[in-house]
């Protein structure tokens, strides 16, 4: 028989070994309220990211997306969303958004810092035969734990800006489920975790 020292030695390679496996493994499973991480990686830093995508519904394909996250010289990060020649038929109306872009500035470990969108929207009702064109832009930045901005659009009269009202955040993270393809961290089944809603739709 070995001596006691290998024999305890071997043991406690096999329990060390066994608890890095349920590590990984098993607890995950079990911590499923985690929120994703915001990773920055070397590349991240020197150069932009970016992703394509292509959006459909119910089959039907009905736009495009590009995604970029993008270095800035004060260490934060841009995380922008683009759609390209969006088309949704919403019963007697159809919506064209010609122009939709969202910028998202993050900090290391991706909580928003501020926010910055613009869409142009133009609505047909079939019946009448009228366009509606409306050009929107929400601008803001977070203040402690709110998001405070203003709204500037412009219904064809002329343009008008509305301060809106502060919205409390639950949580400061940005994470984007349309974020390049390689920032994705690895999620789990039954994974869940709260976001603030700032979407500027």
């Amino acid at each position: 028989m070995p001596p006691r020292l290998i024999v305890a030695t071997i043991v406690a390679g096999w329990l060390a070994t066994a608890g890095w496996f349920a590590s990984e493994k098993w607890l995950p499973w079990l911590r499923t309220s985690d929120e994703p991480a915001f990773v920055v990686e070397l590349a991240d830093e020197v150069a932009t990211q970016q992703a394509s995508w292509l959006l459909y519904r119910k089959e039907k394909r009905i736009g495009a997306a590009e995604t970029r996250m993008a270095p800035r010289k004060d260490g934060t990060f841009d995380l922008t969303t683009r759609l390209r020649d969006l088309e949704v038929s919403y019963g007697v109306a159809d919506v064209k958004m010609p122009v939709f872009s969202t910028t998202r500035t993050v900090t290391r470990s991706g909580d928003l810092l501020r926010l910055d969108a613009r869409a142009v929207m133009i609505v047909r009702a079939r019946l009448l035969g009228v366009d509606l064109k409306t050009d929107a832009t929400v601008r803001g930045e977070v203040i402690g734990n709110e998001f405070r901005g203003e709204c500037e659009y412009d219904y064809g009269s002329g343009k008008t800006k509305h301060p809106l009202d502060p919205i409390r955040l639950v949580s400061k993270n940005a994470f984007s489920p349309l974020q390049p393809f390689q920032k994705f961290p690895p999620l789990r089944p039954g994974q869940t975790w709260r976001v603030s809603n700032l979407d500027p739709v």
